[in-house]
């Protein structure tokens, strides 16, 4: 029955059974695999069996809830690795801003283009020694993202201190 009035698109019976707390795994991807509009609305829930993550992370659309998939707060270590392979962009920026992002996918992504780095840089969940590092990069933007950061090392602070950008100096006193 709960498939049924799923079929004929009633919004408000969407957001029901996305909501329940003891909806059932089964249903759940019967659910996705009917109508991947319901993908967004599961990913609103903090608690998700990991089989509903492993099929929205497989499923074709996914790209569609990117940001909600990568941010998820129970996604693996290994979901994560598994998003980070498929090289997508979406999937990348999304994350770049899980503070939960493994300490493996910080370091990979801290050798990637610029735009990606200054991105990691902003990660709450970024391990000290990456802020270091971030901070000592080549690029101006990057660096410039770490100095605006609300607590950084003593350590960081004194080097971005010296740094030769003026606006890197001044946003360490924002």
């Amino acid at each position: 029955l709960q498939l049924e009035l799923f079929d004929q698109r009633e919004p408000r019976l969407h957001h029901l059974l996305a909501k329940h707390p003891q909806g059932s795994l089964e249903l759940r991807l019967k659910l996705v695999h009917a109508d991947f509009r319901f993908a967004a609305l599961l990913l609103q829930l903090t608690s998700l069996q990991p089989e509903v993550l492993d099929l929205l992370i497989a499923h074709p659309s996914a790209s569609q809830v990117s940001y909600p998939l990568t941010g998820h707060p129970q996604l693996s270590q290994a979901q994560q690795a598994q998003l980070h392979a498929l090289k997508q962009r979406n999937f990348d920026l999304g994350l770049l801003q899980n503070p939960n992002l493994t300490l493996d996918l910080q370091r990979a992504y801290a050798q990637r283009q610029p735009d990606l780095r200054s991105v990691l840089a902003r990660n709450p969940g970024l391990a000290l020694e990456l802020i270091a590092q971030l901070a000592r990069d080549p690029e101006t933007v990057v660096r410039l993202t770490v100095a605006s950061r609300k607590r950084l090392p003593e350590d960081v602070q004194a080097h971005l201190a010296t740094d030769p950008k003026p606006a890197i100096r001044a946003a360490l006193m924002a």
